[in-house]
């Protein structure tokens, strides 16, 4: 299954600077995931708001005055569907693009207004007033960087959205206004029609529409299957709903849970030349009566037979390739070899491997989209090889890999997501000094968020003097 709703995925995230929030992406999986009949996709309206949302819980109801109090409850008790009738749609909508107004016109955003050295015809993709519409939910998450109270910013907007008394439906105020640009009778008439157009702080004008929305199933061939490349059977011939594809005659290629925080390979890219990256770091500690531990990254064609022999068997359920053909191993980890933003080790002990090691940069993985991510987190999973341990090796790779991980001084927290019915992991991360935070859905299971703070790693493990 590959879900594209113009956002930033592993696959276009070199081509480009801008996308989409990745809301639509993640609802249009959910659905297919659920087997929601393809009609009820295409005209699905729930806004997935969770920034917003969570901004507006946090407002104490005590500061507020009895009408924006009102506008709050009512907002909170939404169902977040845009229905066209909806005013509580309206309201939302106006609440929003208040707060865009007000974030723009805010002192400490003040240098984005400076006159722009780029010629007006480029005002539609530059304006900052719609550049922050479109950014609103990473302002959200960093406004306190910036000096700015993003709380007293809701507040306030939400207080002008209620003087201003019932908001219209959101389908009187998100209309249809198209323009030709072809017969506009100059370049400035031409730049003022494209700038008025859909976003927070903007009039709703809608002055273009989507170029395509579709669910497709790639088409059955006579003869076979239909292939993408030499040997590559990419689909099988389905029935006349929508379904999930997969390679024929083979499970579905999926990146490992662990790996890559349960999203499923995307899968054009198992046909992507692999390119490996530059060379990762290695590290090396002696560990006391244990013996020297090494990190060694991951050579995807020499390491997969060793590494489907550790992830297929039943103690490694939850990494999530239990059904992973060695093929499907090398494939895995070549593809993760090639990303810029995960890394994956083999732990070896005094030469032997017992172990696997895997990092990631939050914000471009899944869970990134399931937490507000901070500036210096750092993401890790963790695959320790029964059999080949010694007492107390457990207890003593945690606090190494921790110390590796902090070696480098931008990283302020480490971030993992194991599955909420891993109680071993559990209990060891919480033995290691780990505060357990929510549980959140990702895409191949529920996990258990829980971070561990330098500050807090550094009490628990004094340098020697």
């Amino acid at each position: 299954m590959a879900v594209c709703a113009n956002d930033r995925r592993d696959d276009v995230a070199d081509l480009g600077v801008d996308f989409a929030p990745p809301h639509r992406a993640v609802r249009i999986r959910d659905l297919l995931a659920a087997d929601v009949p393809s009609d009820a996709v295409h005209v699905d309206t729930r806004l997935a708001a969770g920034p917003l949302r969570a901004l507006l819980d946090r407002l104490d109801p005590a500061t507020l005055d009895p009408a924006t109090r009102a506008l709050r409850r009512r907002l909170r008790a939404w169902d977040g569907r845009m229905a066209a009738d909806s005013t509580d749609a309206g309201a939302w909508a106006a609440w929003r693009s208040a707060m865009v107004r007000r974030l723009h016109d805010h002192p400490r955003l003040r240098p984005l207004r400076a006159p722009a050295r780029d010629d007006e015809l480029f005002a539609p993709w530059t304006d900052p007033l719609a550049r922050l519409g479109h950014a609103l939910d990473g302002l959200i998450a960093g406004a306190d960087r910036l000096g700015v109270d993003v709380d007293a910013v809701a507040a306030a907007a939400l207080a002008e959205v209620a003087a201003a008394g019932p908001a219209p439906a959101w389908g009187a105020r998100h209309r249809l206004h198209p323009v030709h640009l072809g017969v506009a009778p100059d370049v400035d008439a031409a730049v003022a029609a494209m700038r008025d157009r859909v976003a927070p702080g903007h009039r709703l004008r809608a002055r273009h529409l989507q170029r395509a929305r579709g669910l497709r199933r790639l088409p059955a061939r006579p003869g076979g299957p239909l292939r993408l490349g030499p040997h590559r059977p990419l689909a099988q011939p389905l029935g006349g709903a929508v379904r999930r594809l997969r390679p024929a005659g083979r499970p579905a290629l999926r990146r490992p849970t662990a790996a890559l925080g349960g999203r499923r390979a995307d899968p054009g890219a198992r046909h992507r030349p692999h390119r490996r990256r530059r060379p990762v770091m290695t590290y090396q500690e002696k560990l006391p009566d244990i013996g020297e531990l090494r990190l060694v990254p991951v050579d995807p064609a020499a390491d997969a037979a060793l590494l489907h022999g550790w992830v297929t068997q039943p103690w490694a359920r939850f990494w999530g390739m239990g059904d992973h053909t060695e093929a499907d191993v090398r494939e895995v980890y070549a593809f993760l070899d090639g990303l810029p933003t995960h890394h994956a080790y083999l732990i070896t002990l005094d030469g032997t491997p017992v172990g696997l090691f895997q990092t990631y940069q939050p914000e471009a993985d899944p869970v990134g989209e399931r937490y507000p991510v901070r500036p210096g987190d750092v993401g890790m999973h963790l695959l320790l090889a029964p059999g080949r341990q010694l007492p107390g090796l457990t207890s003593a790779v945690g606090p190494a890999l921790a110390r590796f991980l902090f070696t480098d001084p931008t990283r302020r927290r480490i971030v993992v997501e194991p599955d909420v019915r891993n109680e071993r992991a559990l209990r060891r991360l919480e033995r290691e000094g780990f505060t357990f935070d929510a549980e959140i859905d990702m895409p191949d299971n529920r996990a258990q968020l829980a971070f561990l703070t330098r500050e807090r790693f550094e009490a628990d493990h004094p340098v020697p003097a």
